[in-house]
């Protein structure tokens, strides 16, 4: 046998676990992606929640009732910026 020969066989004896760790890497990939898009929107609906408490106590408002509609409004926020991102192409949820 030779070098040639040897080097085909041990392609071929490879060859699926090379195609299999390239689709655990995509895998992780997308996986690092929709976690990356639940954070963004974790942060944006909690610092609405903030904002909008800050805002209801300052205004004389109950604090629970301006945190609920911050919250919403980061929601909102989090929806656009998640339509965005699929829009233009990046990656994310």
């Amino acid at each position: 046998m030779d070098r040639k020969q040897a080097d085909a066989i041990a392609s071929e004896l490879l060859e699926p676990g090379q195609e299999a760790r390239a689709q655990r890497r995509q895998e992780r990939a997308a996986a690092a992606a929709r976690h990356s898009g639940n954070t963004l929107k974790a942060w944006l609906i909690l610092a609405g929640f903030g904002c909008g408490a800050l805002a209801a106590y300052l205004g004389g408002m109950h604090i629970i009732k301006g945190a609920l509609l911050g919250s919403f409004a980061g929601l909102f926020i989090a929806f656009v910026t998640n339509v965005v991102r699929r829009a233009t192409g990046e990656r994310g949820d």
